[in-house]
């Protein structure tokens, strides 16, 4: 008996190819903007105008490893205690600096969550708390972040190391000028 050829299906017409790759696009795009950079998430703009904005200098990726400080700016404007609200200018500004590779103030992104920490510390306690306190707690507040979190701070919320450091200032040098 003559055996019958059989031909190869054809793919469906919705077929697309298996691959375990991940999108190149970033999650958090830093919209450089003066004076104070502004943070928006990509699928909020779509990956065409999210690839323009970045190809015309007007946008900078956010690495991954920093997307917790990005998510935390709008945290900073909408339900942050009222001295943290303070920090989104500085958080902004030094988001940039992780962003730009080539600039001489560049931090690397498993420094930022300390750096940034430090300098949104360092701005609640020049607002709000006496000058005579402000230099010690300055290197007191240094110290307690690296040493509660050490290496794995940017491992933890961004979110939660702001509170963190700022219940440290309120439970060792009170509330400084606030009284609410």
């Amino acid at each position: 008996m003559p055996r019958r050829r059989v031909t190869p299906a054809a793919p469906p017409l919705l077929y697309s190819s298996l691959s375990t790759r991940r999108s190149t696009f970033p999650t958090w795009l830093l919209i450089n903007s003066s004076p104070t950079p502004h943070v928006v998430k990509r699928s909020d703009l779509g990956n065409e105008v999210s690839q323009l904005l970045i190809s015309s200098s007007r946008a900078q990726q956010i690495p991954p490893l920093v997307n917790d400080i990005a998510a935390s700016l709008q945290w900073l404007l909408e339900a942050a205690p009222i001295p943290l609200a303070y920090c989104y200018s500085p958080v902004a500004v030094n988001l940039q600096f992780v962003c730009s590779f080539d600039d001489i103030n560049h931090i690397h992104p498993l420094d930022a969550h300390l750096t940034i920490a430090i300098v949104c510390m360092n701005q609640v306690l020049y607002i709000f708390f006496p000058p005579l306190v402000v230099g010690e707690a300055v290197n007191a507040v240094k110290y307690y972040l690296a040493s509660r979190w050490g290496d794995r701070i940017h491992l933890v919320g961004f979110q939660l190391i702001l509170l963190d450091g700022y219940q440290f200032l309120k439970r060792n040098y009170g509330y400084g000028f606030l009284y609410f």
